[in-house]
């Protein structure tokens, strides 16, 4: 990586875990107060992370555009109403706390018995992993609440960096490779003590194993999915991508009853699911964004894009988008070609660049939403259903790890 990229993603890193340390030292009930941050009723939980976030981006480079949905607003004012990625700003991308509706109820579970016992204290209690795998499934490193940054360069995702708040975990994809690093507890103390450099020499490669190597039903597995299908309009946009075939109920009765997995998913560490963390378990044909905001899906381009195996790419990515669009809040939840921040490098490019350009022109740029497919790369099925129904698949500029 160079050196612009490195300094970076350990400013990512550093802001990650001072949110994860302020988090760590605040009591079950100072978590679960109500603040009147950002949209007036916001959890301790998700205000405690974004302030010390956005106040360490902030003194690393105050020039650079930081998108969260908590704090509502970005300030735009500087973005180029055009889409030339040399004169676009370096724009870092931030889900404060993702699963934060579970794990506000995982620390109510506490909050009549230990109100002022810390988060941190709570969560390295043994018992305490049973307690959030039975509230939020597992295995825990997929399935923990998170911290994610990740930061767009002229055009060109450069790194993600995801925080488990549950496990104690970071997890990195970037042009040194993808790694996940276990936080010790004089890291927690003092955040300062970890970066890029010293995750990628004492932290452990994260592989995407090929479905391929499965002996027995295949198939079936390469059907086995995660998405997010709760609250209104969700389960109509799934139907309408087609990956199906549905009955007509509004339970959504077809096949992909059986071959969902989990509909109840964070965001950011979704991608992990197509990881080895699951596939030991139960392996996972693909994950979907299914309409869901930018913050939720952003972080997984990153891995799309440094994922390798044999020096070919471990992840496939593909837009859906549909004849007739549902929104949400005005806000289209699948975007056809014309409308999608993924523009090709040059008309006759098959690489495409991320146009940031069309989030200026938003309020609140994190309302963003896309239907994005990601599947391992020798999933059969998923390549031959994508092209089926012409949906455009997206590569990203090649990033070699070195």
């Amino acid at each position: 990586m160079k050196g612009f990229n490195v300094a970076y993603c350990d400013a990512a890193i550093a802001a990650l875990l001072a949110a994860n340390s302020n988090l760590m030292q605040t009591s079950v009930k100072e978590a679960l107060g109500s603040t009147v941050y950002g949209k007036g009723d916001t959890l301790g939980l998700d205000a405690i992370p974004e302030i010390e976030i956005t106040s360490q981006i902030g003194r690393f480079d105050p020039d650079a555009v930081l998108v969260t949905e908590e704090f509502g607003k970005t300030d735009t004012r500087y973005w180029p109403p055009h889409s030339d990625p040399d004169h676009q700003p370096v724009i870092f991308f931030c889900d404060p706390t993702d699963r934060s509706k579970e794990l506000g109820q995982f620390l109510q579970k506490y909050l009549p018995s230990q109100p002022s016992t810390k988060v941190g204290d709570l969560i390295h209690q043994q018992e305490t992993k049973q307690v959030w795998k039975e509230l939020a499934s597992d295995p825990l490193s997929v399935t923990g609440a998170t911290s994610a940054i990740s930061c767009i360069r002229q055009g060109r995702i450069m790194f993600s960096v995801i925080l488990n708040y549950i496990t104690q975990e970071l997890y990195i994809a970037c042009g040194a490779g993808i790694f996940h690093y276990q936080l010790s507890a004089e890291a927690i103390r003092r955040p300062e003590s970890v970066n890029l450099s010293e995750v990628i020499t004492n932290g452990e490669a994260i592989v995407f194993p090929p479905l391929g190597q499965l002996e027995g039903a295949q198939w079936d597995v390469y059907k086995a999915f995660v998405t997010f299908l709760g609250k209104t309009g969700y389960l109509e946009n799934f139907r309408d991508s087609m990956i199906f075939i549905e009955g007509s109920s509004s339970q959504g009765d077809g096949e992909s009853s059986s071959c969902l997995h989990y509909a109840r998913p964070g965001g950011p560490s979704r991608i992990l699911y197509l990881s080895s963390f699951q596939f030991s378990q139960k392996p996972i044909g693909f994950i979907l964004a299914n309409g869901e905001k930018i913050g939720e899906w952003i972080h997984w381009l990153s891995f799309v894009r440094f994922a390798q195996r044999n020096g070919q790419l471990s992840l496939i990515l593909f837009e859906i988008w549909h004849e007739r669009p549902w929104t949400k809040e005005g806000i289209l939840m699948s975007t056809s070609p014309a409308y999608s921040i993924f523009q090709p490098i040059q008309p006759s490019s098959e690489h495409s660049l991320i146009d940031v350009s069309q989030l200026a022109r938003f309020p609140n740029p994190s309302r963003f939403r896309s239907t994005l497919l990601i599947a391992p790369s020798d999933n059969q099925w998923v390549l031959h259903t994508m092209h089926q129904h012409r949906y455009r698949q997206i590569h990203l500029p090649p990033g070699i790890p070195n």
